[in-house]
């Protein structure tokens, strides 16, 4: 058995949004809880974390080893390194160092179902207010008759309910038992796929005495910690106090997406020359990608670069140019931002027009524009247009035939060319096979989510941050 003290390192903490969503099921009406789910989908990291907010209990391991857990869980490693965890007598609870703690750890693979009712007898004596976790449960609970069953769990119950303490059941399976009828809160963790990528969600089948706004998460174990993910509102984000955005400088062969995230994940950054297609999923559109974009056109000109797009259908000019100037200084934007329109628009500096009666006319008055801008340095230069806005204008072999030569440009002057397409466009294969970069942005369950389709990667979670006053794009892979 081991206890813990109840300080934890601040490298343990997990992020806050993921904190609060967990807190409902440690609320004072929530009395027991029933985590369930297959092998391997995060139960007993998900327990360990609510321990750790809860912050005091006992670990009751009908599976593992104390030593087994600590090499299944690195995450309690730095607890014992730093003797934080302190090891007593699994008879007596007598300390053999230290003093008494808020946590402990006790081994009960070859336990019945009397010994874990001693267990947390012995546990609520010596831990006041326990948070009481049983993996896994149904280890012992199915070697007694089911009517045996019940009656231990409505001692345990009982017993838990008359010392405020808390019941934490962790069980494998899949159908309904006694167990989900008695306790207060049932939470279900799944394995699941997105387009052949490992995909975890969180299912929130009861909690007592809260309102449940969503039945599911996402969420991830990287880095051995359980983090689930709220649901991010898809519009336009607001910026309470802008602040001035801060670059990351580009490298020799990559011009950097101001995100260290999104720079590891293009494989180092936007290399020089690359032409990268966005793709949106179903569920998202402009409004998602528009942090994204934002912090690629502000990194570049914070970086003596420029910028020249041409929007998509349904995004206004005046709303991509004030994404920018929220952060990036008036005299730079002047410089530095070019948006193009087919249609009418106000006077500014920063807007120019194209000709919708003529594919060659609009490029033409693009690149006219692009060698004003970048002068006589040959500033670096992001070139990104909605390829929708072009297959309304014009044809879909004419704005192909665009495409093709915005790629030729960038490639011969070592610039980034980004376009953004909507799911379905059947333009879609001909600009995966022209990309570099074929990238899919889309939503599930709420959460932003985006992997490469050309090369292969993972899945990862979006997060946009803004707690520094400008767009910073966090990612996480689901792990």
């Amino acid at each position: 058995m081991l206890t813990v003290k109840t300080s934890i390192a601040p490298d343990l903490d997990a992020g806050p949004d993921s904190d609060e969503m967990l807190k409902p099921l440690l609320k004072s009406q929530v009395k027991s809880i029933l985590l369930k789910g297959e092998p391997g989908t995060g139960k007993t990291t998900l327990a360990l974390e609510l321990l750790r907010i809860y912050g005091s209990g006992i670990y009751v391991s009908t599976r593992v080893s104390q030593e087994q857990s600590k090499d299944h869980h690195p995450e309690l490693n730095s607890l014992f390194d730093s003797g934080e965890a302190i090891e007593i007598n699994p008879q007596d609870y007598d300390l053999k160092r230290g003093s008494s703690s808020a946590y402990s750890f006790e081994d009960l693979r070859f336990s019945n179902p009397e010994d874990v009712v001693n267990s947390v007898i012995r546990a609520i004596q010596k831990v006041k207010k326990p948070m009481i976790i049983l993996d896994s449960w149904d280890a012992i609970a199915n070697r007694t008759e089911k009517s045996e069953r019940l009656k231990v769990e409505q001692s345990l119950s009982l017993m838990a309910l008359g010392n405020e303490a808390k019941l934490l059941f962790v069980s494998e399976e899949p159908q309904l038992t006694t167990t989900d009828y008695l306790v207060d809160a049932v939470v279900t963790l799944q394995n699941d796929l997105y387009e052949g990528r490992r995909v975890r969600r969180i299912q929130w089948n009861k909690i007592r005495g809260s309102a449940m706004t969503n039945w599911s998460n996402l969420f991830t174990l990287f880095d051995g910690r359980f983090t689930a993910f709220s649901q991010q509102a898809l519009m336009w984000q607001h910026i309470a106090e802008p602040q001035p955005f801060v670059p990351i400088a580009h490298k020799e062969a990559f011009y950097s997406t101001g995100s260290d995230d999104l720079d590891a994940f293009f494989g180092g950054g936007l290399r020089k020359t690359f032409f990268v297609l966005v793709e949106f999923g179903q569920y998202v559109g402009s409004a998602a990608f528009n942090p994204v974009s934002t912090s690629i056109r502000c990194n570049f000109i914070m970086n003596d670069g420029c910028s020249i797009t041409i929007p998509s259908p349904g995004v206004s000019a005046n709303r991509i140019k004030e994404s920018v100037a929220h952060h990036v200084p008036t005299k730079l934007i002047d410089s530095s931002l070019r948006l193009a329109y087919f249609e009418l628009f106000d006077v500014d500096p920063c807007f120019f027009s194209l000709n919708a009666s003529s594919a060659k006319e609009s490029f033409d008055k693009i690149m006219s524009e692009a060698q004003k801008i970048k002068g006589a340095k040959n500033r670096p230069c992001v070139f990104s247009f909605g390829s929708e806005t072009l297959e309304n204008v014009f044809s879909r072999e004419e704005a192909f035939r665009f495409a093709q030569g915005m790629v030729q440009r960038v490639r011969h002057f070592g610039d980034v060319l980004y376009v953004v397409m909507r799911r379905g466009s059947p333009l879609v294969d001909q600009l995966s096979n022209l990309s570099d970069i074929h990238v899919k942005l889309d939503q599930i369950d709420g959460t932003i989510v985006i992997h490469r389709l050309k090369p292969w990667s993972q899945l990862f979670a979006v997060i946009y941050d803004n707690s520094q006053g400008y767009p910073k794009i966090k990612l996480m892979p689901f792990v």
